[in-house]
C-alpha cells in the first residue's frame, strides 16, 4: 500500500516538473541565441546540455515506469501466495466429488440410467435381428438343398412320348365345355 502511494507521488511530482523541465530547455535555448557572437563549442556545449537534460528527463520516465511494474510485480507475486496458501488451506476434496448432491445431480443419474436401458433394448432387438438372420439363412440353405434333390430328380424323369399333345387335348376338351379327361391325374 505504501508502494502504490509513493508510485503514486512519483507520477505526480514526475507530471508537474515535465513542464518545468520544457521551460527551463527553452530559456536555455533564448539564452544561447542571445550569445549569437559566441564560439561554436560554447553553441555546441549548450546544444549537448539541452540533449543531456532531455535524456535524463526521459531517463526519469523511465525510472517511474520501472518502479510502477516492480510494484505491480510484488502485488502479483503476494496475489499468488495468497491463493497458494488458501488453497493450501482447504480440505481435500474427493477426485470424483465433481457436482454437488441436488437436482441436477438426480437429473444427470436418472439420464444415465434411462441411457443404459436403451442402450440395453439396442442390444436385444439387435440380438433379435441377428437371430432372425441366422433363422433366414437356414431355410435358405434348407431350400436349395430341396430345389437341388428335385432338380436332380427332374434329371431322371422323362416325359412319355406324345405328352405335349395329350396336354394340348386336355386343354381344349376343358376349354369347350366337356369333362377334363384327366381329372385325377394331378392327385398322384
Amino acid at each position: 500500500e505504501r508502494r502504490r502511494g509513493r508510485m503514486a507521488a512519483l507520477r505526480s511530482l514526475d507530471h508537474a516538473l515535465r513542464p518545468l523541465r520544457a521551460e527551463l530547455a527553452e530559456a536555455r535555448i533564448e539564452k544561447a541565441s542571445s550569445y549569437v557572437g559566441e564560439s561554436a563549442p560554447e553553441l555546441r556545449w549548450h546544444a549537448l546540455e539541452r540533449a543531456l537534460n532531455q535524456l535524463q528527463g526521459e531517463h526519469h520516465a523511465l525510472l517511474s515506469r520501472k518502479a510502477m511494474l516492480e510494484a505491480e510485480m510484488q502485488r502479483r507475486v503476494l496475489d499468488s501466495r495468497a491463493a497458494a496458501i488458501t488453497a493450501a488451506s482447504r480440505p481435500p476434496r474427493d477426485e470424483r466429488e465433481w457436482a454437488r448432491d441436488g437436482p441436477e445431480t438426480d437429473a444427470l443419474k436418472e439420464a444415465k440410467v434411462e441411457l443404459a436401458e436403451a442402450l440395453g433394448l439396442i442390444d436385444e432387438a439387435r440380438l433379435e435381428r441377428r437371430r432372425e438372420i441366422e433363422r433366414l439363412n437356414r431355410q435358405v440353405e434348407a431350400a436349395v438343398a430341396e430345389n437341388e434333390r428335385l432338380r436332380k430328380l427332374g434329371e431322371q424323369y422323362v416325359a412319355p412320348k406324345g405328352s405335349f399333345f395329350a396336354s394340348v387335348r386336355r386343354l381344349a376338351a376343358v376349354a369347350a365345355g366337356r369333362s377334363d379327361p384327366f381329372d385325377g391325374l394331378e392327385d398322384s
